[in-house]
């Protein structure tokens, strides 16, 4: 229920979900979606068919094959983990840090969303990264577990944390994505809705923690996984129904809606490239691919970890390239606050210049 009522509250109070809501009364993307549902799960049954030589008779997890790194391939992976993390959080202070110092919050809707997403940045390079580096290092899980069918507290706590920020990151890539949709469409956000954009960002944070909850409260949902080096959902039955559910509220959706407003915007930009190529503006472009190419770095994770194919090096390196996303965001936004700040400036001054007229003058008496 307080999924339900924090989903329909950021959803129908941001305007680029207005535009949102007429398409999910399209009969024909209800039947998508409901497609997408049914695959999700039908999917999900035959990895558990696939998978059912880790279960003996009494439906007991057995003890996997050991599968772990070199020594070598530890070091060049928890180096490579460092060098990320290190980036991710440097990226992320100085965004925050920037927009604070120079107050763009106050005249630029999009710097909260953005300060906002460089403080989760900063959780996942600063707290969930170190977590991960100290496991593929050592090749041992530094949140302990029981046995072999339940986890300790720490690990569920380490997935509960990782399932929040990763859906808190793709709600506010979305928001800040409807701004700039707003800004090439000359709408200014106070036009369309008085909500504080702080209360936007809280309500983020509702829908995440409400989709990582199960990892707290199911104990048969999460496990240490030695190939992954990291806390994930269990290659079970609620284990893959969690996967189904997280990935489509958390991921999918936040992804389509993001990409729709890229869309409208580059399909802006495309209607009139010789105005916007005259205003400087038309380099923009290359940000928006940026960002929706970032919306793919988690897939391969997602996709490798469905399926239940293990191979300690490729799991480990899909594992790294998801947790990339922060480090890359904080980049591009960070680029986005001076691109797209001259764009609304540009974009402005065009506009009152289109609707500037002269005031008539009297004429002089002689």
């Amino acid at each position: 229920m307080l999924l339900k009522i924090s989903s329909i509250l950021l959803f129908f109070s941001f305007p680029l979900f207005q535009k949102a809501r007429d398409l999910f009364q399209n009969p024909f993307f209800n039947n998508y979606y409901m497609m997408m549902l049914i695959l999700f799960f039908s999917l999900s049954q035959n990895c558990l068919q696939m998978d059912s030589w880790k279960t003996d008779a009494n439906n007991n997890t057995m003890l996997q094959p050991t599968l772990s790194l070199s020594q070598g391939q530890k070091d060049a992976l928890s180096g490579t983990l460092c060098a990320a993390a290190v980036v991710g959080i440097v990226g992320n202070l100085t965004v925050t840090f920037y927009i604070l110092i120079r107050r763009l919050y106050r005249n630029f809707v999009s710097s909260h969303f953005i300060a906002h997403q460089g403080l989760v940045g900063l959780i996942a390079c600063a707290y969930l990264l170190p977590i991960f580096i100290q496991n593929v290092r050592y090749d041992a899980d530094s949140l302990p577990k029981g046995d072999q069918n339940h986890t300790g507290a720490l690990c569920r706590l380490h997935a509960f944390t990782t399932c929040a920020v990763w859906s808190v990151t793709y709600y506010m890539t979305t928001c800040i994505a409807g701004v700039h949709l707003l800004t090439f469409a000359r709408i200014h956000y106070d036009q369309l809705f008085g909500l504080h954009p702080s209360i936007i960002c809280l309500l983020g944070w509702v829908i995440g923690v409400a989709l990582g909850l199960p990892c707290l409260t199911n104990e048969s949902i999460v496990e240490y996984d030695t190939t992954y080096h990291h806390c994930l959902w269990n290659h079970n039955q609620n284990g893959y129904k969690f996967l189904a559910y997280f990935v489509l509220l958390g991921i999918l959706l936040p992804t389509t809606l993001t990409m729709y407003a890229y869309i409208r915007v580059l399909a802006i930009f495309y209607h009139a490239p010789i105005v916007f190529e005259t205003l400087g503006l038309f380099k923009s472009r290359y940000l928006l691919f940026a960002i929706l190419a970032s919306h793919f770095l988690q897939w391969p994770f997602f996709i490798r970890r469905f399926v239940a194919y293990r191979d300690p090096v490729m799991d480990t390196v899909t594992m790294m390239i998801a947790y990339q996303q922060n480090a890359v965001l904080s980049i591009i936004y960070g680029l986005s606050l001076f691109m797209m700040k001259e764009d609304d400036m540009a974009l402005t001054a065009r506009s009152h210049k289109i609707n500037y007229t002269q005031p008539p003058t009297a004429q002089q008496e002689l």
